[in-house]
């Protein structure tokens, strides 16, 4: 696992679709991006993640952990949706 720190002008924000994670990822905290994206951001399995909710600006963290090769080029991110903003 990579332990980086990004200054705020250096974060890579993209917009992606929210799909809910596939049966094995449940309850391990992980999210899986579109390839094209990961590669696109330089990220990682291990990264964690910041995942900002566009119109009300809730954010949360998730461990990225490789993406499927179904969702490529989907621009979806599969995500347990129990994960979330502690509110």
């Amino acid at each position: 696992m990579r332990n980086t720190t990004m200054g705020e002008k250096n974060r890579k924000f993209r917009e992606l679709r929210v799909k809910v994670a596939l049966k094995n990822d449940i309850g391990k905290g992980y999210i899986r991006i579109d390839p094209n994206i990961v590669k696109e951001m330089d990220v990682h399995s291990g990264d964690v993640i910041e995942i900002i909710h566009p119109s009300s600006n809730k954010r949360t963290v998730a461990i990225f952990w490789g993406g499927y090769k179904e969702d490529k080029g989907t621009r979806f991110l599969r995500v347990d949706l129990r994960i979330g903003p502690d509110d």
